[in-house]
């Protein structure tokens, strides 16, 4: 899977932002791309497998539509214009298969959301792969990296080892899931 971040033009430290990505996600593949960056579409039309369909996915005005303008021209998606903070809108309403006849390629454009969240358990095998190796070595099976003995992965947090912000981040996701989980029955997994 890539992860595309649009408009890198808007944001002259995107490099920044893909580096502590990749610092807290280092098994992730990113790709910063502008439409109007002929060098980065075609690096992103390079991870386009032929006979192969990609999802686009992200938030209200983020892009995906103009993407897919600037990718083939057979098809023609509704966009709107910039509003004056260079934030799109609103636009595309339902989702549709386009076909891309130059690298024999299928994108589902989606209409964009406001926020993702989930009543699904995360993968943490992918998303929290370092703290997850380390917690085999934590002493109790069931330790929470918080206050109890012998934790391996606060160990490797004070030694500097494993970076707070993954950490950080990792904890956040634990929390959300069981505030969710208590707040709906139907949400329990």
């Amino acid at each position: 899977m890539t992860v595309v971040l649009i408009k890198k033009d808007l944001v002259p430290t995107y490099q920044e932002a893909v580096a502590q990505i990749k610092q807290l996600y280092p098994q992730s593949n990113l790709l910063a791309i502008s439409i109007y960056d002929e060098g980065s579409l075609l690096a992103l039309k390079e991870v386009l497998n032929p006979q192969q369909i990609g999802l686009f996915i992200g938030s209200s005005g983020a892009g995906k539509s103009s993407l897919i303008n600037q990718l083939q021209s057979d098809y023609v998606a509704k966009v709107n214009a910039v509003k004056a903070d260079h934030k799109g809108k609103h636009t595309t309403t339902s989702s549709l298969l386009i076909y891309f006849p130059e690298i024999d390629y299928y994108v589902i454009d989606t209409p964009g959301f406001k926020g993702i969240d989930t009543h699904h358990e995360i993968d943490r095998d992918i998303l929290f792969a370092p703290i997850e190796d380390l917690a085999k070595s934590c002493k109790f099976s069931n330790c929470q990296h918080d206050t109890e003995p012998k934790c391996a992965v606060k160990a490797a947090l004070e030694a500097g080892q494993l970076d707070h912000a993954l950490f950080d981040r990792y904890r956040y996701q634990l929390g959300k899931m069981d505030l969710l989980s208590k707040r709906r029955k139907s949400w329990r997994l």
